[in-house]
């Protein structure tokens, strides 16, 4: 086949591959990379009415200026430019195969584009994409010797996303292997610009390092996990059937180095780009994310879509495996092309069979979607809302960058501690409070802001199954309005020595072995799953609207810790079915051997106080636990 025609089904495979995206960015208005890829696309979209955004860092400055003109045009915008950086990468992924001089250059195309992360990643606002596409064409440059140009290009890579820095290292080696050490200084082309820039806004010409936004950024909060966990996630990243290619082409490459060092030296070839851009590339790429993570450095949140700019290049070492793995058979071209045919299905069919494609709604962005829904339809749709959950901007439609009608939740009590609370949070503002970035990136514990008096819970947005987010909570948005400072009242206290039962459900228990005060105790053995009831109609309490919080205490003696004691509030209809609201505590006690006073509070969602709805309070024995029980106390707790 003439280079011509190879040329022309090359981009027509492309062009192919670069409409499947885009078919693929149609089917769901959402994001892959949750926060991160909306970030990104907010930045680009607002970057034309708030310049300084080209400037911002986190959401790298090259990335927004060349994606903001397909950002104006929402969501979709921005990912059909990642559609367009793929489909290109595509293409010079097949050049630089050629390059190469390997044997079927076009499957080039599809081992380079069609990983599960990547796939995923092109379905987003994020900057991975742009990445692997500057970074694949620099390759292709400098395999055909146009270095000048390539330097140019490569110095605005730390410019998409950080880890660029650490890539320049290996293309200033082979610059110095080609003898074009004078082009050096070029690799710091883009930095020298951006630091001129910056100067005249930030008046700090060394910004782009004073700024940087990894520097341990939320290390106590993101962890750390195990250093093979990339390697674990193998199944994501690559596919198994690109996975087990690339271990061949490493294998290959480990042997020949180790047999034919000279080989890698010949200046006559491209061997030596081959080891230190293709294959360096990735393996410098992924090695430092698995050490990132291991130590908890430099923000790294364990997540698999990291790796995604460089995966390219393990495509193309993909399909140099398969070129040995099928070397055998180079004289039955017919059985040699079915096997490529094979594979090449496998990989095509294998995000789709593995459930990977088409991308849905994660629980929680379908939670945000129900929020935004409410707030849009509510009476305060006109009010200024609080939110840090990224995917409500494109729900909401709103410039989150318009200080006067939208707030970033980090930046909440900051404000109102630097003006007061009317100038940043007027009456009537809506805070939407997550359990993900609320209490983590916004560093806002949930007690604070439901305690606060400015604030009254009036909505709660929960999954219909409870599902764990950051820091280990169970994930729900909450709705806060600000209203006039409240004062704390007290609408009801009870208590109850288990002497008189009256009001009180679930007494079977209750005996005279062992109290505390009086003569009678609730004894709960393991067959015990409840203990004692208290059950009021709400319209029982005065002022039932303004309740937010109730305090539970009981005394509790136990030989054993108990293990999953739970204390549960729940407000139910009076007809039963599922709880309008529920929430359980994981009782700890520390004491065994004598009476211990246990305290928790429930905050009350006041969009379920509704008169004939049941409160109800008790413990429920889940670990099947054998102690005592009195002297119990209900504090129901209001503001006025």
């Amino acid at each position: 086949m003439n280079e011509l025609n190879l040329n022309k089904k090359a981009i027509l495979l492309s062009l192919i591959l670069l409409l499947l995206f885009i078919v693929h960015a149609l089917m769901l208005n959402a994001s892959y990379g949750g926060g991160d890829g909306i970030r990104h696309y907010v930045v680009s979209r607002f970057s034309w009415q708030h310049h300084e955004q080209f400037l911002y860092h986190w959401g790298k400055p090259f990335f927004t200026l060349i994606s903001s003109p397909f950002s104006q045009f929402g969501l979709i915008g921005i990912k059909i430019f990642n559609a367009l950086a793929a489909g290109i990468t595509a293409f010079l992924s097949f050049k630089i195969a050629v390059k190469l001089g390997y044997d079927k250059p076009l499957y080039a195309i599809i081992f380079s584009s069609l990983s599960p992360v990547y796939i995923l990643c092109v379905d987003s606002g994020l900057t991975e994409p742009l990445f692997s596409l500057i970074l694949i064409l620099s390759i292709y440059l400098f395999l055909d010797r146009r270095y000048f140009l390539a330097c140019v290009i490569l110095s605005f890579l730390p410019f998409v996303r950080s880890e660029g820095n650490m890539i320049l290292v290996l293309f200033a080696i082979v610059l110095i292997y080609r003898k074009k050490i004078i082009l050096i200084p070029l690799l710091a082309l883009g930095t020298l610009v951006y630091s001129i820039i910056g100067y005249f806004f930030y008046n700090d010409f060394f910004w782009v390092k004073n700024q940087n936004p990894y520097n341990n950024m939320n290390s106590d909060i993101y962890g750390h996990g195990e250093l093979l966990h990339f390697v674990k996630s193998y199944d994501l990243i690559l596919g198994l059937p690109i996975t087990i290619f690339f271990v061949a082409g490493i294998i290959w490459i480990l042997i020949r180095i180790f047999k034919s060092p000279k080989l890698f030296l010949n200046e006559n070839t491209n061997h030596f780009e081959e080891l230190f851009l293709v294959f360096g590339s990735f393996v410098l790429y992924f090695v430092a994310h698995s050490i990132f993570w291991w130590k908890g450095i430099f923000g790294s949140l364990g997540l698999e879509r990291a790796i995604a700019g460089a995966v390219p290049c393990a495509g193309i070492i993909a399909l140099r495996g398969l070129e040995i793995l099928t070397y055998p058979l180079k004289n039955k071209l017919s059985i040699r092309n079915m096997v490529y045919a094979f594979f090449t299905l496998a990989i095509i069919l294998y995000p789709e069979l593995k459930h990977y494609i088409p991308m849905q709604l994660e629980e929680e962005e379908k939670v945000v979607k129900v929020a935004a829904e409410w707030y849009q339809t509510s009476d305060y749709k006109n009010e200024k809302v609080y939110y840090l959950y990224q995917y409500f901007t494109p729900l909401f439609n709103l410039d989150p960058f318009d200080g006067k009608r939208v707030g970033e939740l980090w930046g909440l009590y900051p404000a109102i501690k630097a003006w007061g609370i009317d100038g940043p949070v007027p009456l009537n503002t809506i805070i939407l409070y997550d359990t993900h970035f609320g209490p983590n990136e916004a560093r806002i514990p949930f007690d604070s802001i439901m305690n606060d008096p400015n604030f009254k819970l009036i909505k709660t947005f929960k999954p219909e199954h409870p599902i764990k987010t950051l820091g280990d909570n169970d994930f729900a948005i909450y709705a806060f309005l600000r209203v006039k400072s409240k004062i704390e009242v007290a609408i009801s206290n009870e208590s109850f020595d288990l002497e008189n039962l009256e009001n009180l459900g679930n007494i079977n228990t209750i005996n005279e072995f062992k109290p505390l005060s009086g003569k009678h105790s609730s004894q709960m053995k393991k067959e015990n799953e409840f203990g004692v009831l208290y059950e009021r109609q709400i319209s029982q309490f005065i002022n039932y609207t303004s309740i937010q919080q109730i305090a539970y205490s009981a005394n509790i003696y136990t030989n054993v810790p108990p293990q999953n004691l739970i204390a549960v509030m729940s407000i139910d209809n009076p007809n039963g079915g599922k709880s309008i609201q529920w929430e359980g505590k994981e009782i700890i006690m520390n004491e065994k051997g004598k009476w211990e006073k246990i305290n928790v509070k429930f905050n009350v969602d006041q969009s379920a106080l509704i008169s004939n709805r049941k409160l109800k309070i008790y413990l429920w024995n889940k670990g099947k636990n054998e102690f005592f029980v009195d002297d119990i106390t209900v504090n129901i707790i209001g503001f006025k």
